[in-house]
């Protein structure tokens, strides 16, 4: 499996991005996330992710105490999660 990632930085303070990664396989995406992250306390720490991790289109929330809230989103196929 052949792994893509990169970084889109969104303000001028450099303090909040989004960290973009694909997976492919035979050619074909295999998977992907799309996370935003922001610069807190000189770590960077996850907000909110969108990914296929564990085996569904899903929307991860960070909270502040560490925890994350999996809200399910139904797509037909994972071309159509990337549209």
């Amino acid at each position: 499996m052949k792994r893509k990632e990169f970084f889109k930085i969104l303000d001028k303070e450099n303090i909040n991005r989004l960290r973009v990664r694909i997976d492919i396989e035979n050619g074909k995406m295999a998977n992907f996330a799309v996370q935003y992250e922001s610069l807190i306390d000189g770590k960077w720490m996850a907000i909110v992710r969108y990914d296929m991790e564990d085996g569904f289109f899903h929307r991860d929330v960070m909270t502040k105490r560490g925890e994350k809230i999996k809200t399910p989103i139904e797509i037909t196929d994972l071309v159509s999660a990337t549209i």
